[in-house]
């Protein structure tokens, strides 16, 4: 998938399928998000902060300010979005002036 398509097939995905993201594709995707950290997509806060520290072995003495899953989604592939529901790019995109 081509950099285009990934951003306007962005879509929420809850559900993700049982196969694990090869490393090196991982160590891409985080270095991206390390070097663009305002495109990160935020997700709410976590509701049981000790069974998430429990799963992903998250010292006491630590923090975090956000979590991101990564995966492939389960019920089917991105594919771009040919009419998005989202207000048109003029509506949210202002130069200069509001």
């Amino acid at each position: 998938m081509q950099t285009w398509d990934a951003i306007t097939s962005r879509r929420n995905v809850r559900s993700f399928a049982d196969r694990p993201i090869p490393a090196a594709k991982l160590d891409q995707i985080l270095e991206a998000g390390r070097r663009a950290p305002s495109s990160q997509n935020w997700q709410p806060g976590v509701a049981d902060l000790r069974l998430a520290r429990e799963l992903l072995g998250f010292p006491e003495d630590r923090g975090w300010a956000l979590l991101i899953s990564l995966g492939y989604p389960a019920d089917r592939p991105l594919t771009p979005i040919r009419k998005p529901d989202r207000r048109g790019f003029g509506e949210v995109v202002h130069r200069g002036r509001w």
